[in-house]
């Protein structure tokens, strides 16, 4: 076994959890299968981690913080338009299926476990201040900050909802018919903003 900091150990066993986690979800990423495919002792992991629970929680949240850091550099040069289409189906377009497994994973953990959803709720905080200021943006200031919280949870429940789909292959849902029912629900919301009765 190759010597590696402690720092470097922990990266290897959390990037361990997230491959797991992307083929089989977090239920299968115990400490006894991250060590199996380590090839290290289940000791080395308790060592650097409190409990399983901590373990896929740290996991989740570099997981997290590589993909919303991916998504600010992809988006920086869009317009807000194209921003927006990029924060809300990233996950869903993305073409790594084990990507979105790990996404619809994390919530299916996130309701097992109370700590990972607090995590998962944090994340999602982030994920809705980005879709609201651009929605506020695209709308031309005729979206106030509440009316704007209130779409974008539409959007992102769609997101959510069609990232699901997505995983499942014999829906046939293609990214071409994504893009084109989040423009449109997009204009939906543009179009309230603009008009009389607001979101």
């Amino acid at each position: 076994m190759a010597y590696l900091s402690r720092n470097e150990r922990r990266i290897e066993i959390l990037d361990a959890v997230v491959r797991i986690a992307g083929e089989d979800g977090f239920a299968s990423a115990s400490v006894r299968r991250v060590s199996q495919e380590l090839g290290i002792a289940s000791g080395n992991i308790h060592h650097l981690f409190a409990s399983a629970s901590d373990l896929k929680r740290e996991a989740f949240r570099r997981f997290a913080e590589h993909e919303v850091a991916r998504l600010d550099a992809s988006a920086q040069e869009l317009p807000p338009e194209e921003r927006l289409i990029t924060y809300l189906l990233m996950p869903a377009l993305d073409t790594e299926l084990s990507t979105r497994r790990l996404w619809m994973s994390a919530v299916e953990e996130a309701a097992r476990d109370e700590e990972f959803g607090q995590l998962y709720s944090s994340l999602t905080e982030i994920w809705l201040d980005r879709v609201r200021q651009l929605l506020i943006l695209e709308a031309g200031g005729k979206l106030d900050h509440d009316a704007a919280t209130k779409a974008a949870w539409r959007l992102m429940s769609f997101s959510v909802g069609v990232t699901s789909f997505a995983v499942a292959p014999d829906l046939r849902i293609g990214s071409d018919d994504i893009l084109a029912h989040i423009r449109t629900l997009i204009g939906f919301e543009l179009a309230l903003a603009a008009g009389p009765v607001r979101a």
